[in-house]
């Protein structure tokens, strides 16, 4: 297993020794002396798998006892979690996983003397540093909008605006009695307009013919 680091242990300790009887409660008031190292977990001695991101270890196997089912023994999930047996470590060893190692070293020392207080792993190491994360607002780059008017379009119809080609004045034998007036309605593009009691000729643009349309008249495509 690889080498890590430094713990100690709770006020009371499931303690596995090995014998006859398999394992006995002790009450501690002080640490064992053994070493803190870390190793890759997996499925563990007492039946589960585990990860390294888990607070978790392996003690050491005179303290962890003989079992015919290893997942018997009482230090199983006891205190640290003890989820699995170390067979390299000695006695009052612990093999953690990374996370309950980061707790209470460097990873980069890989093993630390004396340990054996679990409490530890309740808080981070006070050599280890925590890195805030920085936040970084961007400020938004102002944009010009430009709004583009819409082309127009052009509709084409048949009815043409009437427009003077020519025009002819002309004395009246009477005053005219009314404002515009076809000279052949539907056949001629000339038409009379009434200016001062005048009856002047115009005429509707190339072909087009005149047309009285509702006391008024109009310009448009010949029939």
């Amino acid at each position: 297993m690889i080498s890590l680091k430094y713990f100690s242990t709770l006020a009371i300790l499931f303690v596995a020794s090995q014998g006859e009887a398999g394992i006995h409660l002790s009450k501690r008031s002080g640490s064992f002396s053994g070493d803190g190292t870390y190793y890759t977990p997996g499925l563990g001695a007492c039946g589960n798998v585990n990860t390294a991101d888990q607070l978790i270890a392996a003690i050491n196997a005179p303290q962890f006892g003989a079992y015919s089912h290893p997942s018997d023994s009482p230090a199983c999930y006891s205190c640290a979690m003890i989820v699995d047996k170390c067979p390299s470590c000695k006695f009052g060893s612990l093999d953690l996983s990374p996370a309950a190692f980061n707790h209470i070293a460097l990873e980069a020392q890989g093993r630390v003397p004396n340990l054996l207080d679990l409490r530890r792993l309740t808080t981070p190491a006070a050599h280890t540093s925590t890195v805030k994360p920085t936040s970084t607002t961007k400020t938004p780059v102002p944009t010009t909008t430009h709004s583009v008017a819409p082309a127009s379009t052009t509709t084409s119809t048949r009815a043409v605006v009437p427009t003077v080609a020519s025009s002819n004045e002309f004395a009246a034998s009477s005053a005219c009695d009314f404002e515009r007036k076809c000279i052949s309605s539907g056949l001629q593009p000339e038409y009379l307009t009434c200016v001062n009691g005048e009856a002047i000729t115009q005429s509707c643009a190339s072909g087009t013919v005149c047309k009285n349309l509702l006391g008024d008249i109009i310009c448009t495509w010949a029939d």
